[in-house]
């Protein structure tokens, strides 16, 4: 029989604390959509000489009141280079102008998306829309105009203006908060969905207090009656949201709701991936200890999606630790028996993934570690997480110095025979030549067990 030396304690080392400066530098989803051109459009302007003649045209339509050759050049042209003829015919004045003085819903719909068009073709039609206080007038059509869809455009057009940059998203801020409070009279998923769209502008940057309060009191009240047509941008607020501190006490006040349940139950890969980061940005503060909330965590490991289970993986590592153990009993089972099943097959980062709840799952819940060993083949993955050669070796090391501690067998043979004889030692060697976090932890392994007497 096999003995191994006793040593000093084991150094401090906090495998949640160490986790949890790992999960720091899980990438925030993102789901890339942006405003486009209509590409159905045949009339594109882009020489100079022709766009000054069209603004020139378009000056002399509008002073003239000629609204409705005025309106069929919006529709019939679009613009994809910036003119200085935009500023020289003092366009942006003429269209504040008639921000101010028209409530003709049908007109005004039209110049809004001629001027969305402008502002997504180049910045310099932003410049100079902004020089002449084109946001102001801009709410004032918002929130005066009757019109459902003036409302959305003039949303749009604040939103791509909010994209541009930190001091102009700031200044959007401060002309349309009160939009959050007022739209909620205008309960259409369209407009709520243009709300949201704004909101991801303000997350493009550091938001502060008073943004997260506001944007938080709008999610809030759109959990209350769940839209499925709303989950895809709702899901990645909420990712983006999660990432500041007030965000946990946020989350347990939507808890009430179950909208993360909804979210979780969702077939769509994006709502899944981004719910799940928030969760995890949650548990790496508090507790989860909802049951349908674990049950909607643990379901993500059926999802054949490698982006999926990543993303569920580092929320359940987190959960475990953080829950202190208290996974409902009915929920243990369905977990550790889905992640031995699905590790084998999966690309390094999402198994890598895997083995961190696999670990973390063992740390916790060591009482099942022999029964793991004899019937779940657990012994041959913590010799595969030793192979990853980064924090997974340190996390199997730590199960390891568990079953020798308590002197499991496989059959009639001691798990730290086994160890010993299938030469893995050399591996733990080899990690003393790399740059891994938990290093010392590698150290004080094998200066407890890498000398041994034999009886």
């Amino acid at each position: 029989m096999a003995e191994y030396k006793k040593t000093p304690k084991i150094p401090t080392y906090n495998m949640h604390d160490l986790y949890n400066s790992i999960h720091s530098d899980i990438p925030t989803p993102k789901i890339e959509k942006q405003h486009q051109l209509n590409p159905e459009k045949k009339n594109i302007l882009s020489e100079p000489e022709i766009i000054f003649n069209y603004y020139s045209q378009l000056s002399a339509f509008w002073q003239e009141g000629d609204f409705l050759n005025l309106t069929n050049m919006f529709h019939e042209f679009d613009i994809i280079n910036y003119d200085p003829s935009f500023k020289q015919f003092e366009i942006a004045c003429l269209a504040i102008q008639t921000f101010q003085t028209s409530d003709n819903p049908l007109m005004l719909i039209d110049l809004l998306k001629f001027l969305k068009k402008l502002l997504l073709s180049d910045i310099q039609y932003i410049r100079d829309l902004m020089e002449v206080g084109f946001l102001e007038p801009l709410y004032s059509v918002h929130k005066d105009i009757g019109s459902l869809d003036c409302i959305i455009e003039t949303l749009r057009c604040a939103t791509i203006i909010s994209k541009t940059d930190i001091e102009l998203r700031n200044f959007v801020f401060s002309i349309f908060q009160t939009s959050f409070t007022n739209l909620e009279l205008f309960n259409k998923t369209e407009v709520r969905n243009e709300v949201l769209e704004l909101i991801l502008s303000y997350l493009d940057y550091e938001i502060c207090p008073e943004m997260f309060t506001k944007i938080a009191s709008y999610i809030f009240s759109l959990s209350t009656k769940p839209n499925k047509h709303l989950y895809e941008k709702l899901s990645l607020s909420l990712s983006l949201l999660s990432l500041y501190p007030p965000f946990p006490d946020f989350f347990q006040s939507l808890e009430q709701t179950n909208l993360f349940e909804y979210l979780l139950a969702d077939e769509r890969r994006d709502v899944l991936i981004c719910s799940a980061f928030a969760c995890s940005n949650v548990c790496e503060k508090i507790p989860i200890r909802n049951l349908y909330l674990q049950a909607s965590l643990v379901k993500l490991l059926c999802y054949e999606d490698d982006k999926v289970i990543f993303y569920a993986c580092d929320a359940l590592t987190l959960m475990i630790f953080q829950t202190n153990a208290m996974i409902f009993p009915e929920l243990r089972n369905t977990m550790i028996d889905k992640l031995l099943e699905i590790y084998k097959d999966l690309p390094f980062q999402t198994k890598n993934g895997v083995f961190h709840a696999i670990s973390s799952f063992y740390m916790t819940f060591q009482d099942l570690i022999p029964d793991a060993i004899e019937n779940h083949n657990l012994l041959d993955i913590l010799f595969d997480m030793l192979d990853m050669e980064n924090i997974n070796s340190i996390e199997a090391l730590v199960i390891l110095d568990a079953i020798f501690h308590n002197n499991v067998f496989l059959g009639t043979m001691s798990v730290f025979d086994i160890f010993m004889d299938s030469g893995e030692m050399e591996n733990v060697h080899h990690l003393l030549n790399l740059d891994i976090v938990g290093s010392d932890y590698v150290k004080w392994f094998l200066t407890l067990y890498d000398s041994v007497i034999e009886e």
